[in-house]
């Protein structure tokens, strides 16, 4: 009985150590991962210690800590630096400007009298640029200040009747402007041919002009005896005929006048009136 007694003792002994020693046993288990990680709440003593897992470092861009001009106007100013009045004052990039205009005439270099009319052409423009000219036209080329955006061109050919005396007002492009006149020879010989060319400075030709003359061409008329006989002869035509009609006009009105007043004697009788 006493030995029963003994057994049931240490019996209940070896079941409190159990109950207590079960949350110390909890506390300090591995983590059943199998991957050697202790479980943070099981050690925190255990996480502290581990090393502190490095982040990959944050991507920089090389392109943006390089500073670039921003817009630029006129001379090299940034934008973020640049005031009002700098931004104001300082002039926009325009299409570049030239301080020369290139003028260049055409025009027939034969004429036959009577005949056609010459083709006077007269270009403007920047001197990178060049007219296209037709074959059988002789040309001449000069230049003169750009003092204007517009301007008025009037031919100079003293020995011709020009169509028409000038030309509208033209802007000057710098890819060139051209206007075109008729030359209308008067009679046989060797003549100069220019133009005069009114600068404004407005693109509506408002305001004084500024004069400026070109470089003469020489112009050849020559007689053409075959269109000129055949011209005089029509032109003796027409006068003969014209002349021709007021003469028979004429000469059938005498007529016709002289019969009535010879047969008035029969045209009383006729109609009955008695002689006095």
């Amino acid at each position: 009985m006493k030995s029963k007694t003994i057994s049931i003792v240490l019996l209940l002994i070896i079941v409190l150590i159990v109950v207590f020693a079960i949350p110390s046993l909890q506390e300090v288990r591995p983590s059943s991962r199998g991957d050697g990680h202790i479980d943070q709440a099981a050690s925190p003593e255990g996480l502290a210690a581990a090393d502190t897992p490095k982040l990959a470092p944050w991507p920089v861009n090389e392109a943006s800590d390089i500073e670039e001009p921003r817009t630029m106007l006129g001379s090299p100013i940034y934008a973020d630096e640049a005031t009002t009045e700098e931004l104001t004052a300082a002039p926009l990039l325009l299409a570049p400007t030239f301080e020369m205009y290139k003028v260049v005439l055409g025009v027939d270099e034969q004429l036959a009298l009577p005949g056609e009319p010459a083709n006077l052409r007269i270009w403007i423009g920047d001197d990178g640029f060049a007219p296209d000219f037709s074959s059988g036209m002789s040309s001449a080329e000069g230049s003169i200040a750009a003092l204007g955006d517009s301007a008025q061109i009037e031919a100079y050919a003293p020995a011709f009747r020009i169509e028409p005396d000038a030309s509208k007002c033209i802007r000057i492009h710098p890819s060139g402007s051209e206007v075109r006149f008729k030359l209308y020879p008067q009679h046989a010989g060797e003549f100069a041919v220019g133009a005069i060319i009114n600068l404004f400075d407005s693109p509506d030709c408002s305001g004084p002009p500024v004069p400026k003359t070109t470089t003469e061409l020489k112009v050849q008329v020559k007689v053409n005896v075959v269109g000129w006989f055949q011209g005089r002869l029509t032109e003796l035509w027409a006068i003969f005929w014209e002349n021709a009609l007021e003469f028979w006009a004429s000469l059938l009105a005498l007529i016709f006048a002289t019969a009535l007043f010879l047969v008035r004697g029969k045209l009383k009788k006729w109609f009955g009136f008695k002689a006095e």
